[in-house]
């Protein structure tokens, strides 16, 4: 595989992979003759776009492409703080002891060097009602402005049904703020499956899409994913599964894959899929990250790991379902995880704003420089830190020059959430040639190999059935 870009200003590659030559902007993948593709070339690279006949064309798709891509990304640079979608970390409590857990340091007793132990306090906090509803009233009002559903994820830090009749009077309030919106409301909630049967079919009424972790086979997944006193949860998670299958709810499956899950991965995907009947898989290498246990993951792992991903998405399809990665997707212009990028309000069991998923508890997030935000009880405010959102924006997207070149520059999440690239030392940190830096590479240039077009296709005429020149 050789990849370039092939313009100074704007993000155009020349892709040759699988014997085939591709040229490439954001979203657009087109397959051409070497011939063409190097009078493209030498269009491109001279600055101008100026082509004659069926290249006129071409030149035209991949300089709109690449325009419309620099535009998105200069909209997320510039968008107003006007979050569309409430994540409501629960609480850091859990009843898992996942080996590769990231907020794990959160709930575990803390020891002073005379050896007294001291429990954090994001450890004994669950977040308050008042302070979820009045965030929601704030999105909903943004949500309404914009025409959208307020969309409520319910996620964690820790394991969000612990929480008794807590949780039911988030989803209460939230419903309300979207209904005092005129609204419809969605919600979502990701879940680790160790619950009673009575509670995942109050779920499966509730929610319009439940995600449930499990990570393959009973073996892997007991190992990974063991109970706070040891013992395996794929039982209780399998039952939970099944229970959800019943009530005819609509469950998406997180495998989370360390070293020793590459594999099996192929006979993990086949068995989730006939165990719980699930349509769509996301699978996601797992995060390094303090505390962690689990096997890492390290450039050599990469082709590996690429190999197991695309056979069984390509089995899961041809048997009606799919399989996600979400560290690249070609068809949307994005950059790493952080909320201010994805237009998230996500607020911790103490009752801040925080960038990043990974910061689940105020002390957490200003360590890391990830407090954006603070909610006010007996308010309707948020009082922002637009000053750290704007410059989080800009030190998250920027590129070091190594990624500015790269095929996949516009649509990739880089090594996040292992290097936070909200801070400005993110984007010079070492990560190329990283396993995330190898995987995401290869899975974007799979995209294109599979949605490319034919310059002829670009000229043809429109079937009644859609345009044959965009990807599906």
């Amino acid at each position: 595989m050789n990849m370039r870009r092939i313009h100074a200003r704007l993000p155009v590659y020349r892709v040759e992979a699988a014997g085939r030559t591709l040229l490439y902007a954001p979203g657009r993948a087109l397959e051409l003759k070497a011939a063409d593709a190097d009078a493209l070339q030498r269009s491109f690279e001279s600055g101008g776009f100026a082509m004659a006949g069926d290249l006129s064309l071409a030149a035209a798709v991949l300089k709109d492409a690449a325009q419309a891509a620099l535009r998105e990304r200069q909209a997320q640079l510039d968008a107003p703080i006007a979050p569309l979608c409430l994540t409501v970390l629960v609480s850091n409590r859990c009843n898992l002891a996942c080996t590769y857990c990231y907020s794990a340091l959160e709930r575990e007793p803390r020891r002073r060097t005379i050896g007294i132990p001291i429990v954090s306090r994001a450890a004994r906090e669950v977040v308050d009602v008042n302070l979820v509803e009045r965030a929601a009233h704030v999105v909903a009002g943004h949500c309404a402005r914009a025409e959208r559903p307020l969309t409520v994820v319910f996620h964690g830090g820790g394991e969000p049904t612990l929480q008794g009749e807590r949780l039911p009077q988030l989803v209460a309030c939230t419903q309300r703020a979207a209904i005092d919106a005129g609204i419809r409301w969605w919600g979502y909630i990701a879940t680790n499956g160790a619950m009673s049967e009575r509670r995942a079919q109050w779920l499966a009424s509730t929610f319009d899409r439940i995600g449930l972790s499990c990570d393959g086979t009973p073996a892997l997944h007991d190992q990974q994913r063991p109970t706070r006193s040891g013992r395996g949860s794929w039982l209780q998670v399998c039952r939970t599964g099944q229970a959800l299958r019943r009530a005819g709810a609509d469950f998406d499956l997180r495998v989370t894959v360390t070293r020793n899950g590459i594999e099996p991965l192929p006979a993990t995907v086949r068995h989730l899929f006939e165990a719980f009947g699930a349509r769509l898989l996301r699978v996601e290498p797992v995060y390094s990250s303090d505390g962690s246990t689990a096997p890492t993951l390290d450039a050599d792992d990469a082709a590996a790991f690429v190999e197991a991903f695309l056979s069984v998405r390509e089995w899961a399809r041809a048997n009606g379902g799919d399989v996600e990665l979400s560290g690249t997707r070609p068809r949307e212009i994005h950059g790493p995880y952080c909320n201010p990028l994805r237009d998230v309000l996500q607020i911790t069991p103490d009752g801040i704003a925080s960038a990043c998923f990974a910061s689940s508890s105020r002390a957490v997030a200003e360590r890391r420089g990830h407090v954006v935000g603070t909610l006010l009880l007996g308010t309707d405010a948020i009082v922002w830190d637009r000053s750290a959102i704007e410059r989080g924006r800009r030190n998250a997207l920027a590129l070091a020059s190594r990624c500015d070149e790269c095929v996949n520059a516009m649509h990739c999440v880089r090594d996040c959430p292992t290097v936070c690239h909200f801070q400005p030392q993110g984007a010079h940190a070492k990560q190329d040639d990283s396993f995330r830096c190898r995987v995401w590479k290869a899975c974007s240039i799979d995209w294109m190999l599979r949605h490319a077009v034919s310059v002829e296709a670009l000229s043809s005429p429109v079937p009644a059935s859609g345009n044959p020149g965009k990807p599906s």
